[in-house]
């Protein structure tokens, strides 16, 4: 079999530029595992009648629409500390000058397992049911 190089070449790159609009996502700033954790606990009702964790944190329904799919919505949360790297994961609720969610009429369980790096977390004054800390080997107590 005869084969040009060059045509090959062209071949292969004509390849790479079909298929590049594909394969290139939008580069995550946060870290996947830490959204998730996030959005679970965000999406349970609150203590406050017909409103939602989310919306005590700072957050629009129209913030939660498409939370799947962008990320404008993570700096929106008040409180939140990320680490340097990327993706970004997220290191504090709350520290030694901002108080975090302490009172904000949160409800529900808060399953932390996916924030592997979390450092610290105030929530105090808050109807918590549950909190599950499995994973979390950089939390101070």
């Amino acid at each position: 079999m005869n084969t040009n190089p060059l045509k090959l070449a062209a071949l292969l790159l004509c390849g790479l530029l079909l298929f590049a609009p594909a394969t290139s996502a939008q580069a995550q700033t946060y870290h996947p595992d830490d959204k998730e954790g996030l959005r679970a606990f965000l999406r349970q009702p609150s203590a406050v009648a017909g409103k939602i964790n989310a919306q005590q944190l700072g957050l629009t329904i129209a913030d939660t629409l498409n939370w799947q799919t962008n990320e404008d919505w993570v700096p929106k949360i008040y409180s939140l500390a990320w680490n340097n790297y990327t993706p970004k994961r997220l290191i504090s609720i709350g520290d030694a000058d901002n108080l975090g969610w302490l009172d904000c009429d949160l409800a529900g369980c808060l399953d932390a397992k996916k924030w592997k790096v979390i450092e610290n977390m105030c929530f105090s004054g808050n109807r918590l049911t549950a909190l599950d800390l499995a994973g979390c080997k950089e939390l101070r107590i």
